[in-house]
Order: structure tokens, then C-alpha cells, then sequence
């Protein structure tokens, strides 16, 4: 004869099987770059030249540079350029994504 579970049993289980079903939902809410986690929007500087941006949808999530850092720390938008006593700074994006920081002497 089958045994039936108590319903504190019922409860416990109810509870890990939602953890279990719902993490991987929960865990598409965040961008992961380098080990780290970020929210949607957040930005955050790498290898002290780029800021980059995480961007969340309903069923993915992405990472982008969105502008660089000059040498004073200036924000430089993608494809933009300023001028400072350093000379001229680009930050240039090509179609496919890879971005560089480019500095011109004047």
C-alpha cells in the first residue's frame, strides 16, 4: 500500500521544486561578464578604456561597449571623438562589434 506524504512534506517539496523551475527563469534577468553579475543597465569600465552596458530581454541578455575612456577619464560615445591635451580621441566600432580606442597626436 503506497504511502502518502504529510502535508508539511508536500509543502518542503512544493517550495524546492519552485526554486528549481524558477532559478533558471530569475537567473536570465542578469548579465554575466568576467564572473561578475550585472542588472539591466548597469555599466561598468574594462580594462580602464571601454564602459560597457548590460542589456536585458524577456527570453536573453547582452553585453555591449557603448563608449570608451580617454586617458582623463573622459566618456567618448561609440563612434565619437573628442580633443583634449593628449590630442584627438576615437572611439570607433566596426559593423561586427569590436570596438578600439584610437589616439591621434596633434
Amino acid at each position: 500500500m503506497p504511502r502518502f506524504l504529510s502535508s508539511s512534506a508536500l509543502f518542503v517539496l512544493a517550495i524546492i521544486c519552485s526554486i528549481v523551475f524558477f532559478e533558471p527563469i530569475h537567473g536570465q534577468g542578469v548579465c554575466r561578464h568576467q564572473g561578475k553579475q550585472y542588472r539591466n543597465g548597469d555599466e561598468w569600465i574594462v580594462s580602464n578604456s571601454f564602459i560597457m552596458n548590460c542589456i536585458v530581454h524577456y527570453n536573453r541578455w547582452e553585453t555591449k561597449i557603448i563608449a570608451c575612456l580617454s586617458m582623463l577619464g573622459e566618456r567618448i560615445p561609440v563612434n565619437g571623438q573628442i580633443s583634449d591635451q593628449h590630442g584627438v580621441w576615437k572611439c570607433e566600432q566596426k559593423p561586427n562589434g569590436s570596438t578600439r580606442l584610437v589616439q591621434q597626436k596633434q
